[in-house]
């Protein structure tokens, strides 16, 4: 994926979720499309992965959860919204043909169906969750009808990538490095930094050597950057370090 159109994923959910409001991955893919123009190729479906592995961050920073909704185009999605909002709320959702009552799950109160709703003659496809099965994360039920939203809920918080002596490595093959390491070397939202992919280390420079192949990125307003591994290294995890401007990654 683009890093440009990676940086306005991850900055755009992060702003959706600071202001509290419900969104599906393609609200995403047409803010993002908006965001870098024409001249750049963003399909729905990479983003709707970015925006699915964002889940856990969401969840465990904002006190986000999911909803499997039916829209009013008839297609279904996963809805993100805080925890305490009625999923049928989003102006975009297909009303229920039940009146909707509030019920407590995992202690924040969710919409559910106050009678029971008939079940499709066919069952319908379950969505593969992309929740990882980190501390963060508590459990996840899969939706049981087209028209009833199940909520998924996250009861610890995680500090999943912000260790810098245990950086792990997403299901996407990338390694996130956290903010704090990159304001110890000097770099803030909107400075280029450079990865370098070597032997046996990733170095993230300002001004790349010369003769060596190096990727650009911009740190993203967070103070973030996600940067793809290309399948270089079979370690899950890496440790980060600073020396003046100069980040190291080392696969432990």
């Amino acid at each position: 994926m683009d890093s440009m159109v990676q940086t306005a994923i991850e900055s755009l959910v992060e702003q959706k979720a600071q202001a509290g409001q419900m969104f599906t991955a393609y609200d995403i893919t047409q803010a993002v499309r908006q965001q870098v123009g024409r001249g750049v190729d963003v399909p729905h479906n990479s983003v709707r992965d970015e925006v699915h592995a964002l889940y856990g961050d969401m969840s465990s920073n904002y006190s986000y959860t999911r909803s499997f909704i039916r829209l009013t185009n008839g297609q279904e999605a996963w809805l993100y919204h805080p925890v305490t909002d009625d999923p049928y709320t989003y102006p975009l959702a297909a009303q229920p043909a039940t009146p909707v009552a509030q019920t407590t799950v995992g202690g924040s109160a969710v919409a559910q169906p106050t009678s029971p709703i008939a079940q499709p003659a066919a069952p319908i496809a379950q969505p593969a969750s992309p929740l990882s099965s980190g501390s963060g994360v508590g459990t996840a039920t899969l939706p049981t009808s087209s028209s009833q939203p199940t909520t998924t809920t996250i009861s610890r918080r995680s500090n999943r990538g912000r260790n810098p002596s245990s950086v792990p490595v997403d299901r996407f093959g990338r390694i996130r490095v956290p903010a704090q390491v990159l304001r110890d070397a000097g770099y803030r939202p909107n400075d280029r930094i450079y990865a370098v992919l070597g032997a046996g280390s990733v170095s993230f420079v300002a001004i790349p050597p010369a003769g060596t192949k190096a990727r650009k990125y911009v740190v993203d307003q967070y103070n973030n950057i996600r940067v793809h591994l290309h399948g270089k290294y079979t370690s899950k995890t890496f440790s980060m370090s600073t020396t003046g401007n100069i980040i190291t990654a080392l696969p432990l």
